[in-house]
């Protein structure tokens, strides 16, 4: 992955971080997503984040809602914020830059999730530099630890553009082109595997099984 550093920051997280955005846009947002979700269902004396990375096609909304069927917990996804963002009337907020503001809700909630020690899954293509972001943004605003599993979910070139291309369109949210999926892959080629705590091929595995996986692997206690 090609990193190059704006005044400190990578790249990357001068993307993420380091970009101008509406706070009261953020947070209202932010406020009616945590509303719609069942904390106190979520909350753990000991919390988990469970952080999805793959490519559009991947695999990774469908194997989230096969495991949320069991968990019930809250799900932060970038496209469902993405979604959210279109349905405001550009008139009202003409001066904000999309793609921060995704990320600056993105952030907000799992602030607001940290200081509620829920537990909750990160639906979004997850580089090293969103693990730090996540993890920093966790140590410094939730009361206790949180357990960070990491989950890459991979497929064949050939089969992410099949599936993008031909997967339906799921209600309240935003589904990728097959030319975003051509630049992320482009963009984040070199995935760093081995930061990844498990790895499966949704072309050789089912949701379910993954899911199944997941789970027995989060409710396993850790020596």
């Amino acid at each position: 992955m090609n990193i190059e550093c704006i005044g400190g920051y990578t790249k990357e997280v001068y993307a993420e971080l380091a970009r101008e955005t509406d706070e009261g846009l953020t947070q209202h947002i932010a406020q009616e997503t945590m509303r719609s979700w069942d904390i106190d269902h979520a909350q753990r004396r000991q919390p988990i984040a469970l952080l999805f990375g793959g490519f559009q096609g991947s695999g990774k909304t469908t194997t989230i809602n096969s495991l949320n069927s069991d968990l019930g917990l809250p799900v932060i996804s970038v496209d469902k914020i993405r979604h959210t963002l279109l349905q405001w009337n550009d008139a009202k907020f003409p001066s904000i830059e999309f793609y921060p503001q995704i990320l600056s809700v993105r952030n907000r909630l799992i602030i607001m999730l940290g200081q509620a020690n829920a537990s909750f899954m990160l639906d979004q293509i997850i580089t090293p530099a969103r693990m730090n972001i996540v993890e920093n943004l966790l140590r410094r605003n939730s009361h206790t630890l949180y357990t960070i599993s990491k989950i890459l979910l991979t497929a064949p070139r050939e089969t992410l553009r099949k599936r993008v291309s031909t997967r339906i369109a799921l209600p309240d949210t935003y589904q990728g082109t097959l030319e975003e999926l051509e630049f992320t892959i482009q963009e984040f080629e070199d995935f760093n595997s081995f930061r990844f705590h498990r790895i499966f091929d949704t072309e050789e595995h089912s949701p379910d099984n993954i899911a199944a996986e997941i789970k027995q692997m989060i409710e396993t206690p850790q020596e």
